[in-house]
């Protein structure tokens, strides 16, 4: 679940800002949600000028297009054996990642579950592929149901909540939320992931060869208990999925952790050196690597105490440093 894009403009749609006014429609619109027990999402603010007019994303100008027989998704090749499939045509601004190996590929989340993302797999490898899910987000495991093999982080929590499957979405799909036609045969009225149990639990620091290629799993809890990122340190590339994306962060809704966030944040940091990449799971397929530093530094303060903790609504508080924003609960008492 990725913020809406608007304040400061910071890696959003054509660097909008938003009134006061309808960053107070988005914050409606979350708090039904939240109240729904809906996993992730959010009904985007009212704007002058639709957010979608703004796309593409100037990072997408310089990526090698793939043509795939997809409307629903854009796909990007980023290096060789490492493909972005990007969904613009949702507010989410989901992308998944397919990561190929010589005898076998991961896919890096499997994105909104609108459109056929095993068709486009099967277009662009013939490895065989095994799903790995960055957490447990509607928006990250909407195409899980279509592959066999799916690991998650060996969570109890977030395997909890994937076994609950997240209900109706059909409010996720309106006006405001979609630009692009759907998907011919997707019915909006059933939008929904059923319960996932995942083939395979992963644990922190397991690495995973596909032959030629190695991608290690580190756990990152934070945004959701069972957060996690992968790093290929030979190509000096990290996928990051709702850990670390270029827009406003989440450690404010009830699954979310801000202690441990900012302990993933530091050890993430630390890998500033080892990077070259960052591989994120909205907005943008390559963030530049000095978000990795100021994203751990941001943290790193707010750990200390170091940043106001300004009211964002009740409940909820917002913090600013290092261009970076993130929102968390109000500290109690």
């Amino acid at each position: 679940m990725r913020s809406a894009p608007r304040v400061t403009g910071r890696g959003q749609a054509g660097n909008a800002v938003f009134t006061s006014a309808q960053r107070r429609r988005v914050v409606q619109g979350l708090l039904v949600l939240l109240c729904l027990g809906v996993p992730g999402g959010i009904v985007p603010a009212a704007q002058d000028q639709p957010w979608w007019k703004a796309l593409p994303r100037p990072v997408y100008r310089d990526l090698e297009r793939v043509s795939v027989e997809s409307p629903w998704f854009e796909v990007y090749r980023l290096a060789p054996g490492t493909t972005a499939l990007y969904e613009p045509g949702h507010w989410q601004e989901a992308i998944s990642y397919l990561i190929e190996g010589r005898d076998r590929a991961v896919l890096f989340d499997t994105g909104l579950g609108i459109g056929d993302i095993r068709a486009v797999v099967t277009q662009l490898t013939s490895l065989p592929v095994v799903v790995v899910n960055s957490h447990e987000h509607f928006d990250h495991i909407g195409g899980n149901r279509q592959f066999t093999e799916v690991a998650v982080a060996d969570s109890a929590e977030a395997l909890a909540r994937l076994a609950l499957g997240t209900g109706s979405l059909a409010r996720e799909i309106t006006s405001e939320t979609v630009w692009k036609p759907l998907p011919p045969g997707f019915d909006p009225a059933r939008y929904a992931t059923p319960p996932i149990h995942p083939t395979r639990r992963l644990r922190d620091g397991e690495r995973l060869d596909l032959g030629g290629r190695t991608l290690e799993v580190l756990l990152t809890p934070g945004h959701t208990p069972g957060s996690l990122v992968l790093l290929d340190r030979q190509r000096r590339m990290l996928f990051t999925g709702d850990t670390l994306y270029p827009a406003e962060l989440y450690a404010h809704a009830p699954e979310s952790n801000l202690a441990d966030y900012i302990r993933s944040a530091a050890r993430l940091g630390a890998l500033a050196g080892a990077v070259d990449t960052i591989c994120p799971g909205h907005n943008e397929a390559k963030a530049p690597v000095s978000l990795l530093s100021r994203f751990a530094r941001a943290f790193a303060a707010i750990g200390r105490g170091a940043v106001a903790a300004r009211p964002e609504r009740p409940g909820v508080v917002r913090y600013e440093s290092e261009g970076i924003v993130v929102l968390a609960r109000a500290p109690t008492r």
